[in-house]
């Protein structure tokens, strides 16, 4: 299962760099076409599975869509397609060791590149947007590592919508 979700996620994460790739070219449809497609708003799992995609918007989800032509077909044989996860309430800019010592011990640009490599980490599971609580310290990763966020939204490197919090709640 683990192998089929890495495929789907490559499969998606090489759409932005077609589309860079094509600008100036109009875009042909593609169609994902899997084993099994998960419904979440139904709960059903479709057998075979597919997702029609047009420029950067999923135009048609079913069992069978409609086949544009000129569509590149990606067969992902047995892999399961399903939407993107949303992770609600993340910390970026702390990682697993002493919490208590990073915003004292570790410069801001060190904590910005951890927490870089941990969105990306993140993508690479699965998440598609992420909401982050703020942290230790007061900083965010909006305000610092927005070139990071423009790069990535450019489709050169990996990288879930992000949305912080400016004033963390305390539990």
């Amino acid at each position: 299962m683990r192998i089929f979700s890495w495929l789907l996620l490559l499969c998606m994460m090489s759409m932005p760099c077609l589309s860079i790739a094509q600008q100036s070219q109009p875009q042909s449809p593609i169609v994902l076409h899997a084993a099994r497609l998960l419904q979440v708003d139904t709960g059903t799992l479709l057998q075979p599975g597919e997702v029609l995609v047009e420029g950067n918007r999923i135009k048609a989800v079913g069992k069978s869509v409609e086949h544009p032509t000129g569509a590149k077909v990606i067969d992902l044989g047995a892999a399961t397609l399903m939407p993107g996860l949303i992770d609600a309430h993340i910390h970026l800019f702390l990682h697993p060791g002493a919490e208590d010592l990073q915003t004292v011990e570790e410069s801001v640009p060190w904590r910005v590149i951890l927490a870089e490599q941990a969105a990306k980490d993140d993508v690479m599971a699965g998440y598609t947007a992420e909401r982050d609580m703020g942290t230790e310290g007061g900083i965010c990763g909006h305000s610092h590592s927005r070139g990071h966020q423009q790069r990535n939204h450019s489709g050169s490197a990996p990288s879930a919508q992000r949305k912080c919090d400016r004033h963390p709640r305390r539990s």
